[in-house]
């Protein structure tokens, strides 16, 4: 039997390696269970991969929680599981079986409108897990013993509800994940960007800048968020107020690292010419940088080491998000002025690699020779 244990979001992740450790420690080499972060290998395509092995398991594992219950990847490998071509569903027989474990307490109604309503739920507890592994041994039958089967329970199932319980007791504000570039390659995937061309670097063809990228990395950024952009306008609209109001939280408690690079309106004209793609550009510019130190301030928190000024001129947008870095090559058009990045052909790179370890020092040589924004600087705006 090969079991899919399917997971969304930092704590799911976390009991789905210990649902894993827990089966295959209970039945040994007699079942072959698929995670994506360790079945992965190095180089390969996630999307490609993950739909490979949908498609090779009958069988499904859900690590539900409240953080994600409602995810749209969740909701994705639950239906290919229980609709790919060799599922023999009729009322005599149903060998595609989804067992969606919940681990914390989703009312009734809030359950209701999530797909997996359909399927049995089974509830994290001694009496429903035993009932569950009593289901998978008959498919399988790995103890002919039920006595000899409830012994080896009793033994594995006390380290994996300790192990559960502290998962769940952890403090999370926001994402507690580290984003690596698998992980962003799969959160891209399941909001709907285009499939990426895959080589040294990970090209997406599209998507750069727009709302759904950055809600995508303010939701899961853990560790760092820095922007080296032009005006920043995005990341500061309206839809995004909630992370600046987490973020002095998020420093506090988890020393997060938000950095924000905008260009100087009052840079060198040279500078000023390559940036500017219409004649109220400065204006533009200022009013973005005016939004971003309110957004701060009122959210009680010092801009004056989280945002800076540059001077030189940008060959690239970067963002660097934990240990990912996602650039896009700044086009000019025929006058040598900056085409749009809204949209635009983007980049994806681990720190670690070589070019993304590029991004980072040019980003840190840009931050250093910034001026930071302070109290000063905006009144004379």
């Amino acid at each position: 039997m090969k079991i899919f244990i399917s997971w969304a979001k930092p704590k799911s992740k976390k009991i789905a390696y210990f649902i894993k450790e827990f089966l295959e420690g209970l039945f040994h080499d007699q079942i072959e269970t698929w995670l994506s972060d360790e079945n992965i290998k190095t180089g390969a395509r996630p999307t490609v991969a993950i739909s490979q092995a949908l498609k090779e398991c009958d069988k499904g594992i859900f690590c539900i929680l409240k953080e994600n219950y409602e995810a749209p990847w969740i909701m994705y490998e639950a239906g290919a599981i229980s609709t790919h071509e060799h599922c023999i569903i009729s009322e005599e027989k149903d060998n595609c079986v989804i067992w969606p474990i919940l681990f914390e307490n989703i009312s009734t109604e809030q359950l209701y409108r999530n797909p997996l309503y359909q399927f049995q739920f089974v509830e994290f507890s001694r009496e429903k897990m035993y009932k569950f592994v009593q289901e998978v041994n008959n498919t399988i039958d790995a103890f002919k013993d039920v006595t000899i089967l409830e012994k080896h329970f009793g033994f594995y199932w006390k380290e994996l509800n300790d192990n559960i319980r502290k998962v769940l007791q952890e403090h999370v504000i926001g994402s507690d994940e580290i984003l690596d570039k698998k992980t962003v390659l799969k959160e891209l995937a399941a909001n709907s960007f285009p499939d990426p061309i895959v080589g040294d670097v990970v090209k997406y063809t599209s998507g750069f800048e727009k709302q759904e990228l950055y809600s995508i990395l303010l939701r899961k950024a853990s560790k760092r968020l820095w922007l080296y952009g032009r005006k920043n306008k995005k990341i500061y609209a309206n839809d995004n107020r909630w992370f600046f109001e987490q973020l002095k939280d998020k420093i506090t408690i988890n020393d997060f690292d938000f950095k924000c690079l905008f260009l100087n309106p009052n840079a060198p004209a040279d500078v000023i010419s390559k940036a500017q793609k219409n004649d109220v550009f400065l204006e533009e510019l200022k009013l973005c940088i005016k939004i971003a130190y309110n957004r701060i301030t009122s959210n009680n928190i010092d801009p004056h080491n989280l945002c800076r000024l540059y001077n030189n001129i940008r060959v690239d947008e970067i963002i660097i998000v934990d240990n990912v870095v996602l650039f896009s090559h700044i086009c000019f058009d025929n006058n040598g002025l900056p085409l749009p990045l809204t949209n635009a052909p983007f980049n994806v790179v681990d720190i670690g690699e070589q070019l993304g370890a590029h991004y980072v020092t040019e980003f840190h040589n840009a931050w250093t020779n910034a001026i930071p924004i302070d109290k000063d600087f905006i009144s004379t705006l």
